[in-house]
């Protein structure tokens, strides 16, 4: 397994992580929510890799070490840089957690799993407070509060449900755990992560187990 730190990918300045196993049977982009960073997710990547595929782990624009401020444009680092890791003959996935699910789940790649997906356009006050007061000191942003207007500006959920897998846990936010049973009722595959909260979702066990089930079932 190789290790590899990126300051772009393609023509996208973005800082990343590539994990390059030996062999790998696909490419996964990992995307992590607003206030997040890569490092939060490389744990999950690892075991993705580990498994055998190809993970490349991104700062979003305005988070961890990548400098450009966050805007609507994420939309378009997204599928700019799921194009550029594409390979003749290899089906490529995104991974994203809250903020990163919407991307995952609008994108343009094969297959898709949203973790705790920031699915909703409208947000309780409480929920935008408690977004603000503990996520945004974290992002390089014009104001807190522009995450609500950029959610607002990702496209509509575009996916396909053969392709589409969707997380959320029994103590997630709950606008998110409406928007999810929503999404099941329209015949979504999604599964509840008992106990789970939405900030660490993405280190259960058994959302690393999901995980690595389904990515064994699109490319067995």
């Amino acid at each position: 397994m190789e290790i590899i730190s990126l300051d772009k990918i393609g023509n996208v300045p973005v800082p990343a992580v590539k994990i390059l196993p030996t062999e790998y049977k696909g490419i996964v982009l990992m995307i992590h929510g607003y206030g997040g960073c890569k490092e939060e997710m490389l744990g999950l990547s690892y075991q993705i890799a580990e498994a055998g595929f190809l993970t490349y782990t991104i700062d979003m624009r305005g988070h961890g070490e990548n400098e450009i401020p966050y805007d609507e444009n994420i939309v378009f680092d997204i599928n700019r840089i799921s194009e550029f890791i594409r390979e003749p003959g290899k089906g490529t996935v995104i991974i994203g957690h809250s903020t990163g699910g919407r991307l995952a789940l609008t994108s343009n790649c094969d297959y898709s799993i949203g973790i705790s997906p920031a699915l909703n356009k409208e947000f309780s006050n409480q929920t935008r407070e408690i977004i603000n007061n503990l996520r945004s000191y974290r992002v390089k942003e014009k104001y807190p509060g522009i995450n609500f207007e950029i959610l607002n500006c990702i496209p509509g959920f575009s996916a396909k449900k053969d392709n589409t897998k969707i997380l959320f846990g029994s103590r997630d936010v709950p606008e998110i755990i409406k928007k999810c049973n929503v999404m099941k009722e329209l015949g979504y595959d999604v599964v509840i992560i008992e106990n789970a909260l939405h900030n660490d979702i993405y280190l259960n066990n058994k959302t690393i187990k999901v995980i690595k089930d389904t990515l064994n079932g699109w490319f067995y």
